[in-house]
């Protein structure tokens, strides 16, 4: 027994012996080090991860918010709830509005939270110079997928069919945004797809005023895209029958 205590404190020590030497051997080395150097879209180097990511997450929930908000109207109008409404004064358009401006101020009160945490806990660099733009961009960014979620209501009849399209919509939406994924690496059929997206849009204007860096579209063709998507729909919603 104590021959083999012998032997395995032995083999140990042989052990711990070769590690040193190898450890010795490998500090000798000249390893270049990696440097992980975070560039913006617009090409500064100053910025972080999670400045880069955090305005996207934000276009995402958003998106998010404002598709399945409108789930609530598919189930009013499943439910025949919206024709009762045909023999009151008030009209498609009126409930479309009213319901827009509730869910305007949930996207607003939702965004600057997670702005604000993100500031406070990931050390987001916020540009509070840029307070106004940031809620104006949250507005028409929530104005849009509110609108869109609207359209897909009256488009189909049932909740189910609804439902399942915006879950689809989402979720090409989210993957194709460019947020996780930077666009310039993609595929060119690939940035194709996320050029018509309207997430990455919001996403590079919230990035862009969030952190007062440079917009990768620019501002203009930004609202020109977001404000285009939010009228179409919002005119395709209230033309169709919901009943």
């Amino acid at each position: 027994m104590k021959r083999w205590l012998f032997i395995i404190e032995i083999k140990n020590n042989l052990t711990l012996i070769q590690l040193m030497m190898d450890t010795m051997y490998y500090n000798q080395l000249e390893i270049p080090k990696l440097d992980i150097d975070y560039t913006n879209i617009s090409g500064e180097t100053d910025a972080k991860a999670i400045d880069q990511i955090l305005p996207g997450v934000l276009a995402i929930t958003l998106m998010q918010l404002g598709l399945f908000g409108a789930l609530n109207l598919a189930k009013l109008k499943e439910n025949k709830t919206l024709r009762a409404y045909g023999v009151t004064p008030v009209t498609k358009r009126t409930i479309i509005i009213s319901e827009l401006f509730v869910k305007l101020f949930v996207c607003l009160i939702q965004g600057l939270i997670v702005i604000g945490l993100g500031a406070l806990i990931f050390d987001l660099n916020v540009y509070f110079g840029n307070t106004h733009l940031i809620i104006l961009w949250i507005l028409l960014g929530g104005a849009t997928f509110i609108s869109l979620g609207y359209m897909f209501v009256a488009l189909f009849h049932s909740f189910e069919a609804t439902n399942g399209v915006i879950q689809i919509v989402q979720m090409g939406m989210m993957f194709l945004s460019g947020v996780f994924i930077p666009i310039t690496i993609l595929p060119k059929a690939v940035q194709g797809v996320i050029h018509c997206n309207p997430v990455a849009y919001l996403s590079d204007a919230l990035s862009a005023v969030i952190t007062n860096t440079g917009s990768y579209y620019g501002y203009l063709t930004d609202f020109i895209f977001l404000f285009v998507i939010m009228i179409i729909s919002t005119g395709i919603a209230t033309r169709i029958r919901w009943d």
